[in-house]
């Protein structure tokens, strides 16, 4: 990030959403040195959060832009290094969409966080593009069909073996997370997220903010990329798959190749 970037970017602070097993009085709370903080109950020891939130976000006129939000628990709480390294997998998963000739074209991309470390209050990781599924005519919301697309094929990849947690990043209906991720709300039809998967939001405008927001952004350029290519009837494609029993009237399957980048904050 450059000096005059620094400068501009308005101030963050943490948000926060606390989840206890019953009725709780919080009397006192500690910053850690990480930065992750702990909460203390009326007797004077630290109270586990049991299924809470913590992210970012900045004023503006219409309201908090929130940046990023991560799901997290335990007694040290709201570390973002902390909160990921709960996770065996990190893995975004953004939708664009265009509407061209009457038809509305949708590119899924999904790319995997890798070989992620933490330096203090800077981070380096790598992002490995995986693949993209672009289909046509939605019936449901385009991003909640590219999220269940998502957990069906890494059930077929056996991402989600016994004791493996994933977390999937995306950047839309960041609403409806929490009670996603508790199981309370469904993602699509009567689809609920698998036990072993959580859901993180990330904004792909602020990039800097954090490594999920670095991923959800290269995801929203290279599903850009695709669908640019995927509306441009000179590209040569091959031919569409007619789809059945999906949300979508056809669909086809794409392999991006893009080389590994890294970078850091």
């Amino acid at each position: 990030m450059t000096r005059s970037a620094m400068k501009n970017k308005k101030p963050r602070q943490k948000r926060l959403g606390l989840g206890f097993d019953q009725p709780t009085t919080i009397t006192g709370m500690r910053e850690n040195g990480d930065g992750s903080l702990t909460f203390f109950g009326s007797d004077g020891k630290p109270l586990p959060v049991k299924s809470g939130f913590a992210g970012s976000a900045y004023s503006r006129r219409k309201g908090a832009k929130v940046t990023f939000q991560i799901p997290d628990e335990g007694t040290t709480f709201a570390s973002v290094a902390g909160g990921l390294a709960r996770y065996d997998r990190i893995v975004g998963v953004d939708t664009n969409c265009r509407t061209d000739a009457g038809e509305m074209f949708c590119v899924t991309v999904v790319c995997e966080l890798k070989n992620l470390r933490f330096e203090g209050p800077r981070w380096h990781a790598e992002w490995e593009p995986l693949w993209a599924l672009e289909f046509r005519d939605p019936s449901k919301p385009p991003e909640r069909i590219g999220w269940r697309h998502v957990i069906a094929r890494g059930e077929e990849l056996g991402w989600f073996a016994a004791a493996s947690k994933t977390l999937l990043v995306v950047d839309a209906f960041l609403d409806d997370l929490h009670q996603i991720n508790q199981r309370e709300a469904v993602i699509i039809d009567d689809f609920k997220l698998p036990d072993s998967v959580s859901i993180a939001y990330a904004s792909a405008d602020t990039a800097t903010d954090s490594p999920l927001n670095a991923l959800i952004s290269r995801c929203d350029k290279l599903g850009s990329q695709v669908l640019s290519l995927a509306t441009d009837s000179s590209s040569g494609l091959s031919p569409l798959i007619v789809a059945e029993r999906t949300p979508f009237r056809a669909h086809r399957y794409w392999k991006i190749e893009s080389p590994t980048d890294d970078g850091g904050t």
